[in-house]
């Protein structure tokens, strides 16, 4: 069954179902989340909602897993209210919510530009002594350089970086790209002497950015800069993706 939800094959699905119930066999914990993931794929809530409803008149009760399953589908198809009152709803059972739980629902309102409810969502995370991770912190970053608010991504990498969490290349990325797009060029060059302290390696999407940046008039305005990042450029159609950037 979890191989046929993961590919998506629905008749493959209803003949194993099909066969299970014909055999007597009940679905168990996994058996339940699967179908639940599957439908939230196609969209199909009402069905995620009887299975659920099912699972418990089985005795078969919900796992944080599989509600955080269903979380993570309601707020994929913009459904971030009925998550919410799914949330509000089951937030007391067992160990949900847990860290994911609430990454997706940051998430969610990040890309919704609710940061109210975002900060209500951290107080409530802090209040339940759950630690954020990188994945939070990816989504804090994801809003702020969406809004233009690179001073405070920044602010946000550089507390990151006090209280020894790695920033990745993907909240990055997402930095490199916003300065990108609001002409910050020199602000490029300052964050790539940060990671390169760091030993942060580049990727694609980096060298993309850089390329863009580079042929957006940065080297007129920026010789110098540009000079290290050309040859950062080099050095990666040679194999090398570890920032190497003299600064003095």
């Amino acid at each position: 069954m979890s191989a046929a939800c993961k590919q998506g094959n629905s008749s493959m699905i209803r003949r194993i179902w099909y066969r299970m119930e014909h055999e007597g066999i009940k679905l168990d914990v996994v058996g339940f989340t699967c179908l639940i993931q599957y439908f939230c794929t196609v969209g199909k809530f009402s069905e995620c909602f009887r299975l659920l409803d099912s699972m418990i008149v089985a005795g078969r009760a919900p796992t944080t897993v599989t509600y955080n399953v269903l979380l993570d589908g309601l707020c994929k198809k913009g459904l971030l209210g009925t998550a919410f009152r799914i949330f509000r709803e089951t937030k007391n059972i067992e160990a949900f919510p847990d860290t994911i739980t609430y990454n997706i629902l940051i998430h969610a309102s990040m890309r919704e530009s609710n940061y109210m409810l975002v900060k209500k969502l951290l107080l409530d995370m802090y209040s339940r002594n759950l630690v954020p991770d990188i994945v939070t912190y990816g989504s804090l970053s994801y809003g702020l350089c969406k809004e233009g608010k690179i001073s405070a991504a920044l602010h946000l990498r550089n507390w990151m970086v006090e209280n020894g969490i790695t920033p990745s290349i993907n909240i990055y990325n997402t930095m490199l790209d916003a300065m990108f797009r609001r002409g910050k060029l020199w602000n490029i060059f300052l964050l790539l002497v940060d990671m390169a302290i760091e030993g942060c390696e580049l990727d694609c999407i980096s060298f993309d950015i850089l390329s863009r940046a580079m042929s957006k008039g940065g080297t007129k305005r920026f010789p110098e800069a540009m000079k290290a990042l050309e040859l950062l450029m080099r050095n990666n159609s040679k194999g090398g993706t570890r920032l190497c950037i003299q600064t003095g």
